[in-house]
């Protein structure tokens, strides 16, 4: 029967995890597999291989090709976000099964029961952003690679020397039939794999994001639902019972119990969302870090950062805990006391991944910016003087 459950629960993870798993496993990452086939192992070698290959082809032409500042900094611009994308396959090719472990553990989270849309503001909670989430991942990957083919296939048009999907500088003549076709094959695949490293990864962060804040929506409910109710107490035929005595007789063990049975889910669930953060934080903190020192400003649109633990702590103070007995009172003392800490996703373990953290990013680049424009005003001044 274990085993049986265990092989649901991976199938169940399986399917909510579907487009990640497959581009990931196409980008040669084995997430998630039982045991990894010889043949998948020698496809993700030569995925890495094409992809490094590719990337040092591309940081050899800035130093190579110095006849124009223009091309120079075409390949610049390129090498950019490939650096970027090349950090993210590393890190995900060497710390596989951490981030396995991290999938693995929503197992024990569900959300697709969860209503999609706030009943009070009309807004969609966070279990309606995950596969609003995933469409955006899968959408972006797929305009990024056939905006790629439609810009290689008019460079090869237009161009009359034969150029490259990427500038590129390789030991040996790349012009020439069929080292030129294999070259162009090997960029497109390595154009693939950049899309899926920088797209798929993003929104993959921000779908498990999405999934720890929506079990705190969860248990900000189960909190709420938390009340004294009373059955309607048993009437004999004509003979009229106190409604207050009747209610006291049933209540004061079977309603407490109940609630405190109840509050020990809760209980329980904030740990495991607790758990869950942190597995999350530890594992992917350090490539976070990289990502926001070479994304800058736009990494916090591209991932989800607020897990934070005021509605739950709201949820603990408006739950039916009035007139129960201290044990239960002292439960939810406790759970107060422990959602007072914000509970953030940090890139690096030192800088907080939020939108606060993005505005200050882009003020101070709009600063340096206008710096850099007058000082570079000024020295044109002291030239014409």
């Amino acid at each position: 029967m274990a085993e049986k459950f265990a092989l649901a629960a991976g199938q169940e993870t399986h399917r909510c995890f579907r487009l990640y798993l497959t581009v990931f496993r196409v980008s040669g990452i084995p997430l998630l597999f039982n045991k990894v086939p010889k043949l998948f192992n020698l496809y993700s070698t030569v995925a890495g291989l094409c992809f490094c290959v590719t990337f040092v082809s591309m940081v050899a032409d800035i130093f190579m090709k110095t006849e124009g500042i223009e091309r120079t900094m075409e390949t610049v611009r390129t090498a950019f976000p490939m650096a970027l994308a090349l950090s993210v396959h590393i890190f995900l090719r060497f710390r596989c099964e951490e981030v396995g472990r991290v999938i693995s553990f929503t197992e024990s989270f569900t959300w697709e029961e969860l209503p999609t849309k706030d009943p009070e503001t009309g807004s969609l909670t966070m279990a309606g952003w995950i596969p609003r989430v995933q469409w955006f991942g899968k959408t972006f990957m797929q305009f990024a690679m056939i905006l790629h083919c439609i810009i290689t296939a008019i460079r090869i048009a237009v161009l009359d020397n034969r150029p490259l999907s990427y500038n590129a500088w390789y030991p040996f003549d790349t012009a020439v039939s069929p080292t030129y076709e294999l070259v162009n094959l090997t960029q497109l695949f390595t154009a693939l794999i950049c899309d899926i490293c920088v797209f798929g990864f993003n929104t993959f962060y921000a779908m498990l994001s999405c999934i720890a804040c929506s079990q705190l929506e969860k248990l900000r409910a189960n909190l709420l639902d938390i009340r004294q109710e009373f059955g309607t107490p048993a009437q004999d035929s004509g003979a009229e019972t106190d409604t207050e005595e009747g209610r006291q007789v049933q209540t004061s063990q079977q309603v407490f119990c109940r609630m405190q049975e109840q509050l020990n889910d809760c209980v329980r669930h904030h740990q495991d969302i607790l758990r869950y953060v942190r597995i999350l934080e530890d594992t992917l903190n350090p490539i976070m870090a990289v990502i926001f020192f070479l994304t800058l400003c736009c990494l916090c649109f591209c991932a989800f950062s607020v897990i934070t633990a005021e509605k739950v702590r709201d949820g603990a103070w408006g739950c039916d805990w009035v007139g129960t007995p201290i044990a239960f009172q002292k439960c939810i003392t406790t759970i107060i006391s422990a959602t007072n800490n914000e509970v953030t996703l940090t890139a690096g373990k030192f800088v907080p991944v939020r939108v606060r953290t993005m505005v200050n990013m882009v003020n101070q680049s709009v600063s340096f910016f206008m710096f850099l424009l007058e000082v570079n005003d000024k020295v044109e001044r002291s030239e014409d003087n």
